[in-house]
């Protein structure tokens, strides 16, 4: 979507679909979660080809795809969902093609594009990981690749690191998981 239009178009598009298509998939299909034009949702498994054809049929421009979960998990977007027994947990999803390649340390930009490159690296923690043990390895991972890979000092991770905090806490609300205390031994 190279456009500033096309994801106006896509929605338009999108909901004309959701509209006339997903009550005929009622039977087929449990839940329908959209953002823009990425899709997720829970189909039986005897029902896929039908309603893969079905959602194709709707236009001769559009081509949906899918991808089944694989050992009990699945990404959409940039959150990986996995199913246990009786519950679902998120965290972050790091596609394989991702490098950790970012706005290096030392690169001539402003240092609040690479404070704010980092600040939303950590913000996307707090709002996506589902449980302390996910959030804590997530900034772990975080604050090696920062500075392993894009040479930031650890008092600059840390500090963004503690105010993404501080922000959490005066913010509760915006967050969902705003209870995770256990990372903030800044110490490393």
């Amino acid at each position: 979507m190279g456009s500033p239009i096309g994801p106006v178009i896509a929605n338009i598009f999108m909901v004309g679909l959701e509209t006339h298509v997903l009550p005929l998939l009622s039977s087929h299909m449990t839940k329908w979660k959209r953002y823009v034009d990425d899709t997720i949702c829970y189909i039986n498994v005897d029902s896929v080809d039908y309603v893969l054809g079905t959602l194709n049929n709707y236009h001769k421009s559009i081509s949906f795809t899918y991808e089944l979960e694989t050992e009990m998990e699945i990404s959409f977007l940039d959150i990986l969902i996995k199913r246990n027994e009786g519950s679902v947990t998120t965290t972050v999803h790091h596609k394989k093609t991702n490098n950790d390649l970012y706005l290096h340390w030392g690169c001539f930009a402003p240092t609040n594009w690479k404070r704010g490159t980092l600040r939303t690296l950590v913000k996307r923690a707090h709002t996506i990981c589902s449980n302390d043990m996910l959030f804590n390895k997530e900034i772990e991972y975080i604050r090696n690749v920062f500075k392993e890979k894009n040479g930031y000092p650890s008092w600059i991770i840390n500090d963004v690191i503690r105010k993404v905090e501080e922000e959490v806490d005066n913010h509760s609300s915006i967050y969902r998981f705003s209870h995770i205390k256990e990372h903030r031994a800044l110490s490393k």
